[in-house]
C-alpha cells in the first residue's frame, strides 16, 4: 500500500488514476510470475503430482484422505524452494525499489500543491454515517472482487 500512498501524493488531480495504475501492476505481477513459477521444471512436476491426485480423488468420487502423503519429499522441497527464492528475490527487489519512493515537494511545479485544499476532515464515526463512505468501500468490494477472479481464472 505505500507505493499507492506516495503515488497519489505526485498525482493529486488524478488519485484514482495513479493508485489504479499501482495495483494494475501487482496484478499483472501475480499473472507474469505464474508464467515464470510453471517454466520451473521441479515446480511443474510437483503441480503436475498435485493436479494428478486431485484428479483421481475426483474420479473416484470420493473426498481426498489427508492422511495420504500427496506429494513426495522431491516435490515438497521443489515447491518449498520456489517460495525461499521466491521470498529472497521479492525482500531484495522491494527494498531497491523502496529505497527510490519519496515523498514530492510541498508545491509540485506547475503550482500543483502535493494535498487537495478541498479536503475535510472527519472523524471515525461521521465517516460511519456519510453513504459515500460505503459507496466507497462497496466499489472497492467490487473492484477487489473482480480482480482476483480474473487472476484466479487468468493464472491456472
Amino acid at each position: 500500500m505505500t507505493p499507492v500512498a506516495v503515488v497519489t501524493k505526485w498525482f493529486p488531480e488524478r488519485r484514482g488514476l495513479a493508485g489504479g495504475m499501482v495495483v494494475m501492476g501487482f496484478g499483472l505481477g501475480a499473472v507474469i510470475y505464474n508464467f515464470v513459477i510453471k517454466s520451473i521444471p521441479s515446480f511443474a512436476a510437483a503441480a503436475q503430482a498435485a493436479a494428478d491426485y486431485s484428479a483421481q480423488a475426483a474420479a473416484a468420487h470420493g473426498t481426498p484422505n489427508p492422511a495420504v502423503i500427496v506429494l513426495a519429499q522431491h516435490h515438497v522441497s521443489a515447491v518449498l524452494d520456489v517460495f525461499l527464492y521466491s521470498g529472497i528475490a521479492f525482500a531484495v527487489l522491494a527494498g531497491v525499489c523502496a529505497a527510490f519512493l519519496k515523498n514530492p515537494p510541498a508545491e509540485l511545479p506547475g503550482g500543483a500543491g502535493a494535498a487537495s485544499s478541498d479536503a475535510v476532515a472527519h472523524t471515525t464515526r461521521e465517516m460511519l454515517r456519510t453513504p459515500q463512505f460505503y459507496l466507497l468501500w462497496l466499489m472497492l468490494f467490487l473492484n477487489v472482487t473482480a480482480g482476483i477472479l480474473v487472476i484466479g481464472n487468468a493464472v491456472p
